[in-house]
């Protein structure tokens, strides 16, 4: 059976139960634990990677004696069939331009808003032995450190320094967001047809993030830096702009075509979406499992993705995408992406120890991660989980109908009908027994 996109809903199995303790009989909604309901990310998303992956980095190491004459923008995040063998062992690099370009001197930078001093001697060196010491400090959080050095090396004519500062400003890391300041450098930069740069104005039209919010402008964008190069995230935002009709007409197959150039240039949401759109399928594509699968494997070991950890998880746990069902991998990919507190894994960890899938049945550590996946997000099925825990008395987990009757009813408040049903039923019960029951004083919460 295909993985279901509405796992929040499948709580439609019914049982009488007689209630423990009293003599009255009442209908609830019930599941049998032996049934697990699997939470699959099924959306796509567009929120951005952090901030450090649009930082450029040089090819080699920059010490101001090695330095070579021109500083090469050249992308170790787009592979040409040069690439070296260390270089293909680590696909998910933070650089994004392209192609090689020069490090421009002194007077190629026409006013820039930088105030540091040029040094005596080789220029080119010392912008570069600047550049290398702010990805230093950039790596160990000194982010102060960081914008000093790569002050130093922008006004020595260094394009990269450039651009990082423009990160910098854009995301606020370690530094006050100041998004003119932003602008000003990648539109700079964009002037030396930097493609990741180009893509950063294309962010920023797209969301209005300093500028005034411009569909055909980001598209724009984003269409110059692939011309230029190949900037995997201007790839991406133009798949999605296709794919959902985002300032253009829907055309998914335009919007197929440039997820799939950003998926091979290994950038992580665009793996994570194609997988999704594999998973799902669209009038245009057919549902392929076997597809979303590597796709989701790829980006689950190579990139610790959490997404593509926790649909890979239920493809393991359900057999399908020709996948043989195996519980311990699942687990293990659950445990995973629950640890970036993704609320989806979380709940299918839950399910895990509930039902003994992969790990041995322990309902206390089942409660616990059904809770924190109400934490993070409004999950009702997490929510209804708790409830039945707490319904029903096990020799590892004790009874407690007002427990019960708070999940239910917190349940019910998220939309799900069943609990809204056993909320119902469960507080009618309390009622005609609240002269001898003594949960229901505890139920009036």
């Amino acid at each position: 059976m295909p993985v279901s996109n509405n796992a929040f809903q499948n709580n439609n199995v019914h049982t009488n139960l007689n209630h423990t303790g009293n003599n009255r009989r009442c209908i609830f909604d019930n599941w049998k634990r032996t049934i697990a309901n699997w939470c699959p990310c099924a959306k796509r998303r567009y929120e951005r990677t952090h901030g450090n992956y649009f930082i450029i980095r040089p090819d080699e190491a920059l010490d101001p004696e090695k330095v070579s004459e021109k500083t090469s923008l050249k992308s170790n995040h787009y592979r040409d069939s040069g690439a070296s063998h260390d270089e293909e062992k680590e696909p998910f690099l933070r650089s994004h331009t392209g192609r090689n370009q020069q490090t421009y001197n002194e007077n190629t930078l026409a006013d820039p808003p930088f105030t540091s001093n040029a040094m005596e001697g080789d220029t080119e060196k010392q912008a570069a032995y600047f550049l290398q010491k702010g990805l230093e400090a950039f790596d160990n959080s000194q982010f102060k450190k960081a914008e000093s050095f790569y002050n130093d090396s922008a006004s020595l004519g260094n394009i990269i320094a450039v651009h990082n500062l423009g990160t910098m400003y854009l995301y606020g890391q370690g530094i006050q967001k100041n998004a003119e300041k932003a602008h000003e450098c990648f539109l700079l930069c964009s002037r030396h047809e930097v493609a990741a740069s180009m893509g950063q104005l294309g962010y920023m039209y797209m969301y209005g993030k300093g500028v005034d919010q411009s569909y055909d402008t980001a598209k724009e964008w984003f269409l110059r830096a692939n011309k230029v190069g190949k900037d995997a995230y201007s790839q991406f935002q133009l798949g999605c702009m296709y794919l959902e009709g985002i300032g253009t007409p829907v055309n998914s197959k335009k919007g197929f075509y440039w997820l799939c150039k950003s998926v091979k240039s290994n950038y992580l949401p665009a793996i994570y979406n194609l997988g999704v759109l594999f998973m799902t399928g669209m009038p245009e594509f057919p549902q392929d499992l076997l597809a979303a699968a590597v796709l989701f494997e790829h980006a689950a070991n190579f990139g610790d993705d959490p997404y593509s950890q926790n649909n890979l998880g239920v493809l393991y746990a359900t057999g399908e995408g020709n996948l043989r069902q195996d519980y311990k991998k699942a687990f293990k990919y659950f445990k995973s992406a629950s640890e970036k507190e993704l609320t989806e894994a979380q709940f299918n960890l839950g399910e895990c120890y509930n039902n003994g899938y992969g790990i041995d049945k322990d309902l206390t550590s089942a409660a616990e991660y059904y809770y924190l996946a109400t934490k993070n997000s409004d999950n009702s099925l997490a929510e209804f989980r708790l409830a039945q825990l707490f319904l029903y008395s096990e020799a590892t987990f004790k009874q407690d109908l007002s427990m019960a009757l708070y999940w239910f009813g917190r349940s019910a408040q998220h939309r799900n009908e069943t609990a809204l049903t056993n909320y119902t039923a469960l507080k009618t019960l309390l009622e005609a027994n609240k002269d001898t029951s003594p949960e229901f004083q505890k139920s009036r919460i």
